[in-house]
């Protein structure tokens, strides 16, 4: 064997990497023996390499390897790929292509996924490809540097989730921040200091290879995901079919008719009990469609009847509170819920959402659910309260009565009532160390058609 040769190929190979990108790969290669060496971790390490390895996902880690094969060979042909660019290439596939695959797998809407996930991936891109060109320290400083900039990352995570470090989390908070800036300025220092660095072809690659992949990638993404969904619905048609026969008609009929509309083909299949036996398969998938139609754009409402649905769904939007869907299954009761709402990054913090019920052309009434796990915390029930304040200020246009607010104050339930509205105040109290609570409002719209003359001034318009 040629050792000279054989070392000065290692010196080559190594040459390619910076200082910064050494000392990362050191970090992981003392990890990995770390784990190798520990029976404990070696065993939970295994298993959770097992579950992310089986047959399934192989097939889709080598049709993904394939895909950026051919992409790659793609770009190659214009001529703009080249071995200067496989770091790059290697970068991308690990930090941004793995994300968005397991973000896209386990999304409903995949449009709208896709065109914000997307977006944001080729910031991320185009940021990490600029920070990792910046010029690099030397091997030891970077290798000291990785684990204590890791160390702060880690406390601040944990003082998020932490009540007692709330003092150490606003100390690592101004440490950011001051870091933030001090980066940037070097950022600028630097970028015109190397500006001629910049000015190359090669650099004009390494920028742009993350968003030209990532367009690529869309398609796959997308296949991506009919697979994903898809298979989780097969399940509930095979067992309902007869045949194979039956159950390949039925998906492939839902792949055509729904394609992307993950929302539609999920309702079809859950009213699938409820189908009408007489009944052609697409037209059961055409109603399933004239129903999200409706519900987009619901018929004018009865004002004097409860709100509007599309602006009831609105009502707390300016505090991050929105419901996508107004919908029915079954039955004349449509309804609409937000995602939970931490009121607060603390681990202890209350939960809030938000819901409404009515028919399909009218809500009836409004929903505000409050879970508190410690009664002690006066800043979730006060924030709780702005976001009360806010749904009754949309909803009834004055207000929240002192009434109420007191009643809430002190955990007293009370059921209030005006000439157009019942609201009803309910706690239930936990027998926990804590005196934890769940406390449940109810806007009630009254029926004012019944009434023989109402004046305008009762007539609201939402």
């Amino acid at each position: 064997m040629d050792f000279p040769i054989i070392y000065k190929e290692i010196q080559n190979f190594i040459s390619i990497f910076s200082t910064r990108e050494l000392a990362y790969l050191s970090w992981l290669a003392i990890i990995i023996c770390l784990i190798i060496s520990s029976p404990k971790l070696r065993k939970s390490v295994w298993n959770v390499l097992r579950a992310l390895f089986n047959w399934k996902s192989n097939i889709i880690y080598l049709l993904t390897l394939g895909h950026f094969y051919g992409l790659v060979s793609v770009l190659s042909i214009f001529g703009f790929w080249d071995n200067s660019l496989l770091k790059d290439t290697v970068y991308w596939i690990l930090l941004s292509a793995s994300m968005l695959m397991y973000r896209i797998s386990t999304n409903k809407a995949p449009p709208n996924f896709l065109k914000n996930a997307v977006k944001d991936n080729v910031k991320f891109s185009v940021f990490l490809s600029f920070v990792m060109t910046l010029a690099t320290f030397n091997f030891w400083i970077e290798f000291i540097a990785t684990p204590i900039l890791l160390l702060f990352v880690g406390m601040h995570t944990v003082a998020q989730y932490k009540k007692e470090h709330a003092p150490v989390r606003k100390i690592l908070d101004i440490l950011g921040q001051t870091a933030s800036v001090l980066f940037l300025i070097y950022l600028v220092y630097f970028a015109i200091g190397h500006y001629s660095e910049y000015l190359s072809m090669q650099t004009l690659k390494e920028f742009t290879l993350p968003i030209i992949l990532t367009i690529l990638f869309i398609p796959f993404l997308a296949a991506l995901n009919l697979y994903v969904q898809y298979e989780d619905i097969a399940t509930p048609l095979k067992r309902k079919s007869k045949n194979k026969l039956q159950y390949y008609q039925w998906l492939f009929s839902a792949i055509i008719f729904f394609n992307f509309n993950i929302k539609g083909v999920i309702r079809w299949r859950n009213n699938f009990v409820y189908l009408n036996p007489e009944e052609s398969l697409w037209s059961s998938m055409r109603k399933i469609r004239a129903k999200q139609i409706e519900e987009n754009i619901p018929p004018k409402y009865p004002e004097l009847e409860g709100w509007n649905p599309i602006d009831a769904k609105k009502f707390l939007y300016r505090k991050n509170i929105n419901i996508q869907d107004y919908s029915s299954n079954l039955g004349e009761i449509w309804e609409g819920r937000s995602k939970d709402l931490k009121l607060s990054e603390d681990f202890m913090t209350g939960v809030c959402n938000y819901f409404i019920k009515g028919s399909k052309y009218v809500v009836h009434s409004l929903h505000l659910k409050f879970t508190c796990y410690d009664s002690s915390r006066i800043s979730d029930i006060n924030l709780f309260l702005s976001i009360f304040n806010e749904l009754y200020n949309m909803s009834v246009h004055e207000e929240i009565p002192r009434k109420i607010k007191k009643s809430i104050l002190i955990f007293k339930n009370i059921d209030y009532e005006n000439p157009y509205m019942e609201i009803g105040i309910h706690f239930y109290m936990w027998n926990n160390e804590r005196k934890g609570y769940n406390l449940s409002i109810t806007i009630k719209h009254k029926n004012l058609t019944i009434e023989p003359d109402v004046p305008d001034i009762l007539k609201l318009s939402t």
